[in-house]
């Protein structure tokens, strides 16, 4: 457990930051319980329903009484009304000057609770227990607690310190995503203004979340000691809600969280320092890639100019003119008065900048205005220089596409083949792969498989030479050294192997990158358990430790096919019979097939049926030399290149391919795409796409999700509107696929719908372009250049290298370079 002291004179108080901390809630709690009174718990449906009975619990054990008050979720119950119904509910109770307010939820709970706190009976004490990332960082400390009004947010308030923050990094677990998403944006919010070695931190995907809370209490702590009552230093917190209580004012304080605004605020601030010429470059860009690391949207899809009538309500405005927060740089922030008419004049020329329309003209008026501008206070910090140089490669690293695909391309071996074929390989030894392709994935297995002592491999080229080694027969056998094994950003990694790591005695550890460890891994908790062996999840990793045993285990069908897969692998290792029953119709069927196919080029037969695999016990996998064959999800990028008009021809795909992905052949003919194949000496058979025009289509991504991003792609030229459907899976890869893709091509000038689980696009001859980022995404960077084929302007990309993770040539082969395109002539420009 960690401890910080909140240094004020006579209303100091810690904040304890840990992981399993709520269990000792109790008797932390205990030192301000009154005995004459049951303490009141305030919350909500969320909170309550994932952390009520193991708090109540730790409050029994602890032998304190209370009674809790379970309010609606969501901001509107933060209003007069929800107060007042709050009031009524401590008056029931007959809670006295004695009595504890306990505040259990996120950041709406503890500004409601604290409010009630602060004024019933003039005062009663206030214990604060955040269950929100947003709420562990900002909202629960430095005592602000308020209400909206239908005017603006917050505008009703009173400073009121708690007696206690209780802060256990294990509540996040049950946040829905998108719930996390808002909260770091606050987290990215202290590295922005405070903290430039933090905002350096958070772009290393292993970062400690635990510390990384720590840090922003710490950063937090120390500016409400030295200004409790926000008249100084304190403003700087603000940075990004000026502007973002505005967006929620505009959107009802519904359609956005807070931090989601916030989120966009931020980058509109920092925009607006840029226009100034007070903020310096780039540092607008840096927040955006950031924000775009962690899945946080950053451009305000609405007109920024008609945020300046709200600004004139917001708590921080002063006569005619409103106390922005500016960056200089990345770690160093000062608040400066600017009055309402110059932000709107700065608001408006990025508006139309935003819409192609600002001349030269306006936008240096904008930043002469701007230049006068008084500056009110300055906080300076140390910038850490180490970041600062990170931060100048991050903002020229940056990819103009100008050069597009022509001739004949080669696209890398499947990668859900080469996963598949080095894991058998290494669960035979003395095996050859042909055709093996190296990625940021496929290199991961390959680590996985060596650090769960299956074999040693090692390519020479193309080839994968896999040797016996010690591997894992069903020991029972438990040994004292854990094995770890580092899955990168692989889901198939992480999948495949967890259950071959349970076949034997020894614990291991799955640790990741990104947001691997943030993925469903529900079913393989509830099916070890079932079958003896242990599994648990902690942050940023999972442990395993078996054995396993065989027998009959139950699936939904409807989850990802990689935990069939991954069982599929293991359980003929194991001496007895076992099935695998699925209550549900099996989503991606194509990608359990392949993993079919390659057990048995490796000696492994499983009875396969509709809803049920039978597996035999007792089997072995044997050498074996097998080929892998090209990949059809990285092969769709070149076929809808070759529809949109490039002069291209791709080879090395099996036309009877198993791969589910070949479906892209039947979409493009759907579109109205006439596919060709033709036989070639040397490459063997070679297939082209020819379309006069596009129409719209409506396409299940239920099978075929890695094809969504080349799909959508194509579907910004389709005559008409097309829907892409069943979807929601895809919001769980490398990033949220469906709102990366919705945002981006929306950037580039496409007319594009996210919903829950599908995405509307209503297609036009040509794009603008413009300036885009991967979201640290493969296959949205692929998606993303496809699309700048029939741009009128240059694409520049951002995060262009993470394709890395699976095609790490491919900038190669689009742009016509390297051994993957042959007789290949570009030129420069668009289609």
């Amino acid at each position: 457990m960690k401890k910080l002291s909140v240094g004020l004179a006579e209303n100091g108080y810690d904040i304890m930051i840990g992981e399993g901390l709520l269990k000792d809630a109790g008797k932390l709690l205990r030192p301000f319980c009154p005995q004459s009174e049951p303490a009141v718990v305030v919350t909500d449906e969320n909170a309550w329903r994932a952390w009520g009975e193991s708090f109540a619990s730790s409050l029994s054990d602890a032998g304190l009484a209370f009674r809790p008050v379970v309010m609606p979720a969501g901001e509107g119950n933060k209003s007069l009304k929800g107060l007042t119904d709050l009031y009524e509910a401590l008056a029931g109770m007959k809670t006295t000057r004695n009595g504890l307010v306990v505040a259990l939820g996120g950041g709406v709970v503890g500004d409601l609770g604290g409010f009630a706190a602060a004024t019933w009976m003039r005062g009663v004490r206030l214990v604060q227990i955040p269950t929100t990332l947003l709420a562990q960082v900002d909202s629960s400390v430095g005592g602000k607690t308020a209400v909206n009004l239908p005017q603006g947010k917050n505008l009703v308030g009173v400073f009121y310190q708690p007696k206690l923050v209780l802060i256990d990094p294990l509540t996040l677990r049950t946040l829905p995503e998108r719930e996390t998403r808002s909260g770091m944006a606050e987290v990215i919010k202290y590295g922005a203004i405070r903290s430039a070695s933090l905002f350096q931190a958070l772009a290393d995907p292993h970062f400690d979340l635990s510390d990384v809370i720590y840090e922003c209490c710490r950063i937090k702590s120390e500016i409400v000691a030295r200004d409790e009552r926000d008249f100084g230093e304190r403003m700087l917190l603000n940075f990004g809600h000026t502007l973002g209580h505005a967006i929620e004012k505009q959107s009802g304080f519904e359609r956005y969280r807070h931090g989601e605004a916030v989120a966009f605020g931020m980058v509109l601030a920092a925009s607006l320092g840029e226009e100034m010429r007070f903020t310096e470059p780039g540092v607008a860009d840096a927040l955006r890639r950031l924000m775009a690391r962690h899945g946080i949207e950053t451009e305000y899809p609405e007109s920024v100019a008609e945020l300046t009538p709200t600004l004139s309500m917001d708590k921080k405005s002063l006569g005619d003119g409103v106390q922005l927060i500016l960056l200089r740089r990345v770690g160093e922030a000062t608040a400066r008065r600017s009055s309402l008419s110059e932000i709107g004049a700065a608001l408006e020329s990025m508006q139309k900048r935003r819409e192609g329309h600002a001349d030269e003209r306006a936008s240096v008026q904008t930043s002469q205005i701007f230049q006068t501008s008084q500056a009110f206070q300055v906080f300076p910090t140390s910038p850490d220089p180490r970041a600062q140089s990170k931060l100048e490669r991050l903002h020229d690293d940056v990819k103009t596409i100008g050069r597009f695909p022509r001739g004949l391309v080669v696209p890398p071996p499947s990668k859900s083949l080469c996963h598949r074929a080095a894991i058998c390989a290494a669960l035979a030894g003395e095996s050859v792969v042909e055709n093996f392709g190296r990625s940021e994935d496929v290199d991961a297995t390959l680590a996985g498989v060596g650090a769960l002592g299956l074999a040693e491999t090692h390519t020479e080229g193309d080839v994968l030479i896999a040797k016996r080694r010690g591997g894992l027969r069903g020991s029972a056998t438990a040994s004292r050294e854990t094995r770890i094994v580092d899955c990168n950003e692989s889901g198939s990694t992480l999948r495949f192997l967890l259950p071959l790591a349970a076949l034997d005695g020894r614990s291991t550890v799955f640790t990741g990158r990104g947001r691997l460890l943030d993925r469903p891994l529900e079913v393989y908790a509830k099916v070890f358990a079932d079958a003896g062996a242990f599994f648990a999840r902690e942050p940023g990793r999972a442990l395993v430790r078996g054995p396993l045993r065989s027998g009959s285990y139950a699936l939904p069908g409807d989850v990802s096919s990689q935990f069939v897969s991954g069982l599929l692998l293991a359980l003929p290792l194991l001496e007895g019979n076992s099935e695998i029953r699925l209550s549900t119709r099996l989503q991606s069927r194509s990608y359990v097939d392949l993993t079919l196919d390659v057990m048995r080029r490796f000696g492994v037969e499983v009875e396969a049926g509709d809803s049920l695999f039978r597996v035999r016990g007792g089997q072995r996998y044997l050498p074996a030399r097998y080929r892998v064959e090209a990949d059809y999800s990285q092969a769709a990028f070149f076929l809808a290149s070759s529809a949109l008009g490039r002069d291209v021809e791709v080879a090395g795909l099996d036309p009877a391919s198993l791969q589910g992905d070949r479906a892209i052949l039947r979409v493009l003919r759907e579109m109205g795409a006439e596919t060709t194949w033709r036989e070639t000496g040397v490459r063997g058979k070679v297939v082209s796409v020819r379309a006069a025009g596009l129409s719209a289509v409506t396409v299940d991504a239920s099978e075929i999700p890695d094809l969504v991003p080349p799909i959508a792609a194509l579907c910004c030229f389709c005559e008409g509107t097309s829907r892409i459907v069943n979807a929601a899976r895809l919001k769980l890869k490398e990033s949220d696929r469906l709102r990366a893709l919705a945002t981006e091509l929306r950037k580039l000038g496409a007319q594009v719908e996210e919903a829950e689980d599908s995405l509307s696009v209503t297609g036009a001859p040509r794009l603008r372009g413009g300036r885009v980022d991967a979201w640290n995404d493969h296959r949205v960077a692929m998606s993303l250049a496809t699309a700048a084929i029939r741009c009128d302007a240059p694409v520049s990309l951002t995060g262009w290298r993470s394709v890395n993770k699976s095609y790490p040539e491919f900038w190669n082969h689009f742009e016509g370079q390297g051994h993957g395109v042959w007789n290949n002539i570009w030129k420069e420009g668009g289609a």
